[in-house]
């Protein structure tokens, strides 16, 4: 089980927030042991490291009249590489966007005769 001390931040609030985010990308995390476990733990270490660094990944905007830097909410702060490495410890396909798989109804013969199939 991956704990907030595993990741040796200071903060020991951010770094639970951080693992609770992790957990809902990659639900097996809790069940990661050795080498997958260290993997986990190095990725997570890495967002903790920008979080508290509060560097480019965290900011959302900033304003120079008044000198406010809004951050960003803590699920930001997951790249899709970070997700996709966690979720692939875990066993889990990555999320793709694409065509549609399967076959779909015939199209009525009025259509048909406009735009016949094409069988592959």
């Amino acid at each position: 089980m991956i704990t907030a001390d595993d990741l040796g931040l200071k903060d020991a609030a951010l770094a639970a927030r951080i693992i609770a985010h992790a957990r809902a990308i990659a639900p097996c995390l809790d069940s990661l042991t050795d080498d997958r476990k260290k993997e986990a733990v190095a990725i997570l270490q890495a967002i903790g490291r920008d979080a508290q660094a509060s560097g480019a990944r965290g900011v959302a905007s900033r304003q120079v009249g008044t000198a406010r830097v809004t951050y960003r909410e803590v699920p930001s702060w997951f790249t899709e590489d970070d997700r996709a490495a966690l979720r692939a410890l875990c066993g889990i396909a990555a999320v793709t966007a694409g065509h549609p798989v399967g076959r779909f109804p015939a199209p009525p013969a009025a259509y048909r005769a406009l735009w016949p199939e094409q069988e592959a």
